[in-house]
């Protein structure tokens, strides 16, 4: 009984010990901006790219994805439909602007217009902050707050967006 006791100790112990790191590795990770090298391996391309996760959020959390090959992607996490509204952002104190998108399939995936994304990702790189705010398909507003930092880094490892 002594040593089922000291093995149900241990188990606590490295239990505890596993969930205080993945606690931290999620704060850490969670609300900055981050490169992630890929190559696809039928075709030796270069997938790279940059992710950006909403800040202080904890589920269905909404993302900025900046892509080699030069375009740019807001996931809301939510149903937004087709194109009915446009997106509104705020870099860290400055003016509200609008760009415009195309939904993907799913209604989820906002793609900026090829016209919107060097001044969008400009901004990122000098910026602290960004709301965004999205429609849903019934009008309904909701804003995303996201971190900036390490973006301008991150994006230095991008060719389109260097």
């Amino acid at each position: 009984m002594l040593a089922v006791n000291k093995i149900n100790q241990q188990e606590i112990a490295m239990n505890k010990l596993i969930t205080g790191a993945l606690l931290a590795l999620t704060t850490m990770s969670a609300g900055a901006a981050e490169y992630y090298s890929r190559v696809d391996g039928m075709t030796d391309e270069d997938k790279s790219y940059v992710y950006i996760s909403e800040d202080s959020c904890s589920r269905r959390c909404a993302s900025i994805v900046l892509r080699t090959g030069g375009d740019v992607y807001i996931n809301t996490r939510r149903y937004i439909g087709d194109y009915k509204y446009p997106i509104e952002v705020r870099f860290d104190k400055g003016d509200v602007t609008e760009l415009n998108y195309n939904s993907d399939t799913k209604g989820t995936s906002l793609f900026l217009h090829s016209s919107d994304i060097k001044n969008f990702v400009g901004n990122i790189k000098k910026s602290n902050k960004l709301l965004i705010r999205t429609y849903n398909y019934k009008g309904t507003s909701e804003i995303k707050v996201f971190d900036l930092s390490g973006a301008s880094l991150a994006l230095s490892k991008i060719a389109e967006f260097k």
